[in-house]
């Protein structure tokens, strides 16, 4: 009875429809079967009623010569008999029907199916490891995936998304060479399903990008949510390196909260054990740092810096003095949008210059100048300032102007002109409006003021079309007009790497290392050992003159093992830190560019033309000691206000990390003379900064004749 009833539901309609509809085993399943219950029965008959097939008698001849008419029909010739004849044709019959015709159907209906599941991202590659995987499709993927083959030439790229895989992949055809296209495996699926993500073979993956499908609602909590997913997914990290897994955060205000806060144990562990590092990043801020900070040189963008007239210094009676000391940056945004809040933010972090003297009165100190333009800034302000609410109270050195106009206007264009005419500034006009068309517009018809003076114009258009890069080449009226943010462009790996800023982290440990073992009247190798604080042991070797940083760069071009180990401290000291205390170090290493202009050198990471050559440590070091370490280390102390002040750290009596608030932001001439001891931070932030830079592959050089 359940072989029958096997056979009725085999046979059914629904199950015939959904076997055809379905995926290879299925269709080959009903086939064999089908084939071998008829050929059973066949055989059944021949036995029963004692025939004789082509003349055969035994068992096995009968067996054979069942299998022989079923699978060709020219065996009929040889048979005599009606029954004989009538047998073996209605066997030739369903042997022609199912092995020609039904054969060659389910062949093709599978090579179809095959084919509209590719086509669509309905495949799942098992095999697939040492990948890199894309969770979700938006502005930035390209940009992404173009990065991840400049970095990795060989292995596969798996993309899932919800949008059609037939757009990305026309998407990607028009923007890749053909050797990467052919890398980028895309899969169609629902990327807030963990069944959905066990597909991309996640506990074998190199490393991972969250990047959320474009204009879905909740973008941001869901790609939180998918951490926790991915985590589970990456499972028992016993033997392995952390998961890397790079989220990008849509909306400024949910990137600005996630830097406070640390994600719950069980999104990046496997039970009590650490197996992802979140790494959150933002487009737009992306953008923002390759333009002025030091990512900027690593790909080669032709931006002018803000601080384009650096300022001269020259000892005189023993003092530093600047020749152009009068002379200060003013930078103008144009668009309170997301790109323009994050040149904003970015420009507070690295616009702290050599010129700003607390030590004189207030009304004569030269600040950097920000204004920023919208003609529906009174609505965004409130907003924005619930957000940042400490920014003109914290941040010292640098004025603070918000317009609720249009730019077309009268009053702006006005405005424009007096301050493109004001040889002392240093203007940036940097147009953020959302819509390109306009953007364009508005860049390239500002008042004639602005190009005759030379202006530094920012355009933003999020394609880079044939006219934006007749702009960028123009050396005319337009020669100093450049065009950015486009979304191809958008991402930098040297940008996304944590591993600058976990040697800047280290310093810091080791400098309060030695500190603490001073007091304690230890050396700091003993103090580390007892507060488990790696990494000085190897500083005081000789190798490094009691610095980690120097010591690790010195292993490292002796090629020792040390340098490994180092490494690997210095990453453990960084996976447990905070992250809010992680985008301290990260931001830090955005001035650099400022303090090297500052002394007069250029970073580079390319051999320059003539007239350059290389800083060693001795020079570097006989610059600092001429007076400039005391100049730059207010520099960075205006710098670390900001930063923090950004962050959401709110000046206090009592230092309070849980309620945000730190008792050392305050002016530098303030901190010297309250907390004199402080200022070593900032003084050891300047001396390591050439051995950062060393580590990271970048050079100082020097203007031979300077």
């Amino acid at each position: 009875m359940n072989i029958f009833g096997y056979y009725k539901r085999l046979f059914s309609q629904e199950n015939i429809d959904r076997t055809i509809s379905g995926g290879i085993t299925p269709q080959i399943r009903l086939l064999v079967i089908s084939i071998l219950t008829l050929l059973f029965i066949f055989f059944l008959i021949v036995l029963v009623f004692s025939i004789e097939i082509g003349g055969s008698r035994g068992f096995w001849d009968k067996l054979w010569m069942v299998y022989n008419n079923f699978i060709d029909s020219g065996n009929q010739v040889v048979e005599h008999g009606f029954l004989n004849r009538f047998l073996v044709a209605i066997m030739s019959l369903f042997g022609t029907v199912l092995l020609s015709g039904v054969l060659i159907s389910t062949i093709s209906n599978i090579m179809e199916r095959r084919v509209d599941a590719i086509r669509t991202g309905r495949v799942t590659y098992k095999k697939v490891n040492g990948h890199y995987v894309i969770v979700g499709y938006c502005d930035t993927t390209l940009s992404l995936i173009k990065e991840i083959c400049k970095k990795d030439d060989n292995s596969v790229v798996l993309l899932m998304s919800g949008v059609q895989t037939e757009d990305i992949r026309s998407t990607i055809q028009s923007h890749l060479t053909k050797k990467d296209e052919n890398r980028v495996i895309i899969y169609f699926g629902n990327i807030e399903s963990e069944e959905e993500l066990a597909r991309l073979n996640i506990h074998l993956a190199k490393e991972v990008y969250i990047l959320g499908d474009g204009n879905t609602v909740g973008r941001d909590s869901k790609s939180i949510e998918s951490v926790h997913k991915i985590s589970k997914l990456r499972g028992n990290p016993a033997g392995k390196d952390l998961l890397d897994v790079y989220v990008q955060f849509d909306r400024i205000p949910s990137y600005s909260n996630i830097q406070k806060m640390n994600l719950p144990k069980d999104y990046v562990c496997n039970g009590d054990i650490p197996n992802i590092y979140f790494r959150p990043f933002n487009y737009y801020e992306n953008w923002a740092r390759q333009l002025w900070s030091l990512y900027s040189i690593d790909n080669n963008y032709d931006f002018k810096p803000l601080f384009f007239k650096p300022m001269t210094m020259k000892c005189k009676d023993g003092k530093l003095v600047m020749d152009n000391a009068e002379n200060f940056v003013h930078l103008v945004i144009v668009g309170f949008n997301r790109m323009g809040r994050s040149l904003f933010l970015e420009a507070l972090r690295v616009c702290h210059y050599a010129n700003y003297d607390d030590t004189v009165d207030e009304c004569n100190r030269v600040r950097t100048k920000i204004t920023l333009i919208d003609k529906d800034m009174d609505n965004m302000l409130p907003y924005f300032k619930a957000q940042f609410p400490y920014l003109e109270s914290q941040i010292y050195d640098i004025d603070i102007e918000y317009m609720n106009a249009d730019v077309c206007s009268t009053q702006v264009r006005s405005f424009l002109v007096d301050v493109s005419s004001d040889e002392k500034r240093m203007l940036t006009v940097a147009i953020c409006v959302s819509d390109p068309d306009i953007s364009l517009s508005l860049g390239l018809n500002l008042p004639p003021e602005i190009y005759e003076n030379e202006v530094s114009v920012l355009i933003r258009q999020e394609i880079q079309t044939d006219l934006g890069k007749l702009i960028n080449m123009d050396s005319g009226r337009y020669k100093n007009v450049k065009i950015f943010g486009m979304l191809d462009q958008g991402m930098s790996m040297s940008l996304l790497s944590d591993e600058l800023p976990a040697f800047v982290n280290q310093i810091y440990i080791c400098s309060n290392c030695k500190e603490a073992g001073e007091k304690e009247n230890k050396n700091p190798e003993e103090h580390c050992a007892l507060y488990k604080s790696p990494g000085c042991k190897f500083s005081n070797n000789g190798k490094g003159k009691d610095n980690f940083v120097s010591a690790l760069c010195n292993f490292i071009n002796e090629q020792s093992p040390e340098a490994i180990s180092m490494k690997k401290y210095a990453f453990n000291s960084w996976f447990t830190l905070p992250e809010i205390y992680r985008w301290s170090n990260r931001y830090q290493i955005d001035a650099y560019i400022v303090y090297c202009s500052t002394l007069g050198y250029k970073i580079l990471k390319d051999e320059p033309k003539k007239g350059w050559e290389i800083v060693d440590n001795d020079e570097f070091k006989e610059k600092l000691d001429s007076g400039y370490l005391s100049v730059l280390s207010r520099m960075e102390k205006y710098r670390w206000n900001a930063e923090r002040t950004i962050a959401g750290l709110r000046r206090g009596d009592k230092r309070d990390n849980t309620h945000l608030i730190h008792n050392l932001i305050m002016p530098y001439n303030e901190l010297k003379v309250k907390e004199p001891e402080q200022k070593k931070k900032d003084e050891n932030v300047i001396k390591n900064m050439l051995h950062i830079l060393e580590l990271g592959g970048y050079k100082v050089y020097r203007r031979i004749d300077s």
